[in-house]
């Protein structure tokens, strides 16, 4: 059951139409002390105003500026490895043998304890095409747009104990098909 203070955290997304994201579950943290610390250096760099936000990619440079996504932050805060910036692999992160482009390394996913490549998967209710109840991965939320501030926010419930509201637990819309 949950406790009546438990609610789902609402996050908006998208440019130009705005939907609704209602997240209903995200996993506890389950790292060791030195990971949270990164973690919560990453929510701090998230929510810094140093990195423009970008989507598909962990960094884009047009006109000299880049801009990062979600996991691009993670890999610039990191700093295990480097950024490429010439030929096919520009804007990929190197981490020794490891090259990526688009999610993050091995060696990055350990750094901050993340559950896989994505970082880690969320329960949401989303009403852009729904509503319907469906699980995203955080790189999905930011391919979405979700701000860093509101991905900054769901990095703290992870941090602190993740969120856990079973849909029949909580009110829905009764058009809202659970998967």
């Amino acid at each position: 059951m949950v406790s009546k203070d438990q609610q789902p955290l609402t996050v908006k997304a998208g440019s130009g139409k705005q939907y609704t994201y209602h997240i209903l579950g995200i996993p506890a943290f389950t790292g060791n002390q030195e990971q949270r610390e990164h973690v919560q250096k990453l929510i701090d760099a998230l929510r810094s105003g140093t990195y423009a936000q970008t989507t598909l990619t962990l960094r884009e440079t047009l006109g000299g500026k880049c801009k990062h996504c979600f996991l691009g932050v993670a890999c610039d805060v990191s700093n295990l490895g480097h950024w490429s910036s010439a030929g096919l692999v520009a804007n990929s992160y190197f981490v020794g043998e490891y090259k990526t482009s688009a999610t993050i390394s091995k060696p990055v996913r350990e750094f901050y304890g993340f559950m896989n490549s994505n970082a880690f998967e969320v329960r949401v209710i989303d009403d852009e095409f729904g509503p319907v109840v469906e699980r995203k991965q955080m790189t999905s939320l930011n391919d979405d747009l979700v701000s860093f501030e509101d991905l900054a926010k769901i990095l703290e419930y992870h941090l602190n104990g993740g969120l856990h509201i079973e849909a029949s637990d909580f009110k829905l819309p009764e058009d809202v098909q659970v998967v």
